[in-house]
């Protein structure tokens, strides 16, 4: 029998352990684990730990609807530990008013958009207790190194990195065309020494913004990134997109991940990214 409970903060470096040796994703959890637990997006981030003779096995991360994190020790596999992890997480989700827990895929704070569609053996899980595809989102990847794109001028317009005194007003812009989660997600990329960050301005007028080294930041990730509603088709996506991609490899990343991504075709046309991972979101309807 195992026993669930609140993590305590030794139980916390445990589950480090837990999630780096369980992990099935297709890259690595612990440069990115603090963010993952601590972080929160809909309110506090709840974690979990599942224990035996007081050893924690087991534990998972939750925020508001989703579930972001679950992992049970490859020696406790198939004992019921990820089932009653799972069965609390749905039951905490209904009693705060959610109609349905989501695995993966949280908006703002995600470490993988999804599960690998290669964890077949995880899907399984999942499906065989109720859960359905939500979507099937993709990561692409950027290789930088003698990468010919990195050597292009910008087509149009001015783009500049962002500094730590334009936090809130360029936060407030990308609230209000892109709502509050890209904010929160942008909003990390102030957070190291130099803001992570590049914004196309022109006549003092905030235009678009791309970030990167936010979310997941020591993976080497872009975005958010976006062009405001009535600057689009001019070029000013492409300027952004590859200004932080030569900032990324000058941070020393010598290739980047464009996670949950879109306009595929745009992407590849710009800098050469190519389809690396394919997930699945799951969810649940809750009774």
């Amino acid at each position: 029998m195992f026993d669930l409970r609140h993590a305590s903060p030794d139980e916390v470096e445990q589950l480090r352990a837990i999630f780096d040796r369980a992990s099935d994703a297709p890259y690595p959890i612990v440069p990115v684990f603090d963010e993952k637990l601590l972080a929160g997006t809909a309110g506090r981030a709840e974690i979990t730990v599942a224990t035996r003779e007081g050893e924690v096995v087991a534990g998972m991360v939750c925020c508001g609807a989703h579930l972001r994190l679950l992992a049970v020790s490859r020696g406790h596999r198939n004992q019921g530990a990820g089932t009653r992890l799972l069965a609390l997480a749905e039951r905490h989700a209904a009693a705060s008013g959610f109609e349905r827990l989501i695995i993966a895929g949280e908006p703002g704070n995600y470490f993988t958009p999804g599960i690998w569609l290669n964890d077949e053996r995880t899907i399984g899980f999942f499906r065989a207790r109720g859960y359905r595809v939500r979507s099937e989102p993709v990561n692409l990847t950027v290789q930088l190194n003698d990468s010919p794109f990195l050597d292009q001028t910008p087509p149009t317009g001015r783009v500049v990195g962002a500094s730590h005194e334009e936090r809130m007003a360029v936060k407030r812009w990308i609230e209000d065309e892109f709502g509050p989660i890209w904010a929160f997600e942008a909003g990390k990329s102030f957070e190291h020494p130099q803001p992570s960050i590049f914004i196309h301005r022109e006549g003092g007028e905030i235009r678009g913004f791309s970030a990167h080294c936010a979310n997941n930041a020591a993976l080497g990730t872009y975005g958010p990134a976006g062009v405001g509603r009535r600057w689009r088709r001019n070029g000013y996506g492409s300027g952004l997109l590859l200004a932080s991609l030569a900032d990324l490899k000058v941070r020393g990343f010598s290739a980047a991940i464009i996670q949950w991504a879109a306009a595929l075709d745009f992407y590849e046309r710009t800098c050469g990214a190519v389809v690396s991972e394919r997930f699945v979101v799951l969810e649940k309807a809750l009774k």
